[in-house]
């Protein structure tokens, strides 16, 4: 969620006026009221102006109203916990044809997913193209570390990172927790599983070839 608080002076804590799972963006001031950058899951970025005092929003510019016509997969945003106990979260997207009662193959793409889906961190991997190809996609975001950092220096970050490869077990964890379920749940074939991804995704993704028996396809590029 990204929100926007009140704060007074003298008062113990801010308080919530606004509240939306779209990201926002260079918010400034008009009037009583703020104009912020807005992106939905499925909608490119918008000009949006947020009355604070009714907590409403009504879009005041739209650089690509056609958007709207094209035909998209559903975006549903899910949660949930890896075997090591960290929280994580992604999105679903799904073929716009969708058809209950059938499995699909799935194309993982990581790792960011806030905002208009794109193609992943770097935009390398079309999301809704693949969904519109007849692909479930399951886009991710980075967990959080999976040991405490706060005072650590770099060093010390890469020490603790490098000890097991946590970090890179923490990330896997997240993905393959959630692709076990959508395979439980009658979603995903589970011969048709790829993964994807750029810099740090394509390390995860190398590291998932040696320690994984999932995926049998992968697709990796990396910054020059």
């Amino acid at each position: 969620m990204t929100a926007i608080y009140e704060w007074k002076g003298g008062e113990d804590k801010p308080v919530r006026l606004f509240a939306t799972p779209d990201v926002l963006m260079g918010c400034t001031g008009l009037g009583d009221d703020v104009a912020c950058g807005r992106e939905a899951s499925n909608r490119p970025r918008f000009i949006d102006r947020i009355n604070l005092a009714k907590g409403t929003a009504q879009s005041i510019f739209d650089p690509n109203p056609t958007y709207r016509s094209i035909k998209l997969g559903r975006v549903e945003r899910l949660q949930w916990t890896n075997a090591m106990g960290i929280d994580g979260f992604g999105d679903l997207i799904y073929p716009p044809d969708f058809k209950a009662g059938r499995r699909y193959p799935l194309i993982v793409t990581q790792y960011a997913t806030r905002g208009f889906l794109r193609g992943g961190t770097g935009d390398e991997f079309p999301i809704q193209l693949f969904a519109r190809a007849g692909y479930l996609v399951l886009s991710i975001e980075r967990p959080r570390s999976p040991f405490p950092t706060k005072g650590l220096t770099p060093l010390e970050w890469q020490r603790r990172d490098n000890e097991g490869f946590v970090t890179r077990r923490s990330m896997l964890s997240t993905i393959e927790t959630k692709v076990a379920q959508l395979i439980t749940a009658g979603l995903v074939d589970t011969d048709k599983v790829g993964i994807t991804g750029l810099s740090d995704g394509a390390t995860t993704t190398q590291f998932a070839a040696v320690h994984s028996k999932m995926f049998k396809a992968a697709s990796i590029s990396g910054c020059r």
